[in-house]
């Protein structure tokens, strides 16, 4: 039996050789290496002998060709590998225009003209889609971006998800996905898993504080983030707008709490913040001062003010601001309230509408450019209103419940004594800040109120706190 192996092993080597004179060399069978068939298929040759045992590739004059127990194997598509590397096997021969991904026993791979590159990171394709390679293997784990010829695209699983939109990251920072792919057009808001953010050409921007929009409309972000808790104002290209709880209310009219201020809007835009470290359940009142600014007498009314951590109204006319700016401006910067008393000091039901109308404007525009502050109140001079005056006003008028007297009587003791002992709590006091004796009572005045409980608010502030809400045209005295 042995002997019979041995001669058709011989013949089988014969009829192979005889086959292949190409690669005899020099007319002897003995050196070849190749492959060579007979009529059972084609077959390894090494030193003229067929290799049964071998497995990998090899080659003839048609290319490279996957070998399996010694015999190329036609039917196999997938990677193999010789001495030069792993190469991509189609149909049992090496395919070296293949780029694309291909696997063996090992997982998959990216193939780049027909040879694995385990170099490559990246995004490459089979017949089931896209996937992210790294080091030349499909990361099946990753998640992420990762980019081809056609741009940024999110992973999820290893594999390109062309459904996917909202925000992913890779080593550049967080980016705005749509369809699967990155875009760097978008500017807007997105989400992630830590909530909304602001965009800018297509990457997040961490830094932005300010608003932006959605298909929901405009809100508030802080440092990137939409801040849902924001209560205050917020500005855009268009001006500023009142937030509550990070949404724009673009109609919305009242007032409104933040974490420490009150604000005041109209139609959409905060109109003026109040204070809010107010105790309602405390006695308050509000000081007010009409026909000034003056800063000798201001000056010192502002400095028993800010000694005791107290607010007033006053009630400027419109033509003299201008003079006297740095005292109404700093009136504003301690917390104060700039309100209208007419343009020149004019009684108003002297007047017709138009003219009522004027004087309004006039002072109303005086403290917007002087103080930055917008006037919310209006007080007539002398107190004097009629039915053409609440109809021309688009404005609360505030009178008074208590009269000091003091453009009359000129007398420190008396202006404070008119106060002191007589005051209760929501009462509305009328001074004047053009006299050195009204500056003297206040100085004695105001530090005795805070001694007696009472706290010293704006009218606004008194309004709020004790639940009014103020209407156009219509006459305030106090708030009790």
């Amino acid at each position: 039996m042995k002997k019979f192996l041995k001669l058709f092993i011989m013949a089988v080597s014969i009829l192979i050789l005889s086959k292949t004179p190409a690669y005899a060399g020099a007319g002897s069978f003995a050196g070849y290496n190749g492959l060579a068939r007979n009529e059972y298929g084609w077959w390894k040759v090494e030193n003229g002998k067929v290799n049964f045992d071998y497995t990998g590739l090899a080659r003839n004059e048609n290319g490279w060709f996957y070998v399996s127990g010694g015999k190329v194997n036609f039917n196999y598509t997938g990677l193999a590998k010789n001495q030069y590397g792993w190469f991509y096997v189609s149909g049992g021969k090496v395919n070296f225009n293949y780029t694309g991904l291909a696997k063996n026993q090992y997982g998959w791979f990216y193939v780049n003209g027909g040879k694995v590159n385990f170099n490559y990171t990246g995004l490459a394709r089979n017949e089931n889609g896209w996937f992210y390679v790294s080091g030349g293997k499909v990361n099946f784990n990753y998640t992420g971006l990762a980019k081809n010829q056609y741009g940024w695209f999110y992973v999820s699983g290893g594999k390109v998800n062309f459904d996917y939109t909202g925000l992913a990251k890779n080593q550049y920072g967080w980016f705005y996905v749509s369809g699967g792919k990155v875009n760097f057009n978008y500017t807007g808001l997105a989400k992630n898993q830590y909530g909304w953010w602001r965009v800018e050409s297509g990457k997040v921007d961490f830094a932005y504080t300010g608003l932006a929009k959605n298909e929901n409309g405009w809100f508030y972000l802080h440092g990137g983030k939409v801040d849902f808790s924001y209560t205050g104002p917020a500005s855009n290209e268009n001006g500023e707008f009142f937030v509550k709880n990070g949404n724009i209310k673009f109609g919305y009219s009242g007032y409104s709490k933040g974490n420490n201020t009150v604000y005041i809007v109209e139609n959409g835009k905060v109109i003026r913040s109040i204070y809010s470290n107010v105790d309602p359940a405390k006695p308050m009142i509000a000081l007010t001062y009409d026909d000034g600014p003056y800063s000798p007498v201001t000056s010192r009314i502002l400095d028993a003010l800010e000694a005791v951590g107290g607010r007033a109204t006053f009630f400027n006319v419109g033509n003299r601001i201008g003079s006297y700016q740095d005292v109404a401006k700093r009136a504003v910067q301690i917390g104060c309230s700039i309100s209208n008393h007419t343009w020149d000091h004019t009684s108003l039901t002297s007047l017709g509408s138009s003219s009522i109308v004027s004087e309004i404007n006039g002072c109303d525009n005086a403290i917007k450019n002087y103080t930055g502050e917008t006037s919310l109140l209006v007080r007539p001079v002398g107190g004097a209103v009629n039915a053409t005056v609440k109809a021309s006003v688009d404005a609360p008028l505030i009178l008074w419940s208590v009269d000091t007297l003091d453009w009359k009587n000129r007398n420190a003791s008396s202006v404070y004594s008119k106060v002191i002992g007589h005051v209760q709590d929501g009462d509305i006091v009328l001074m004047h800040d053009l006299y050195t004796s009204t500056a003297e009572a206040s100085e004695k005045m105001i530090p005795e109120l805070v001694r007696e409980g009472y706290q010293l608010v704006t009218v606004e502030e008194l309004a709020y706190y004790k639940g009014y809400t103020l209407k156009d045209g219509q006459t305030y005295t106090c708030f009790r």
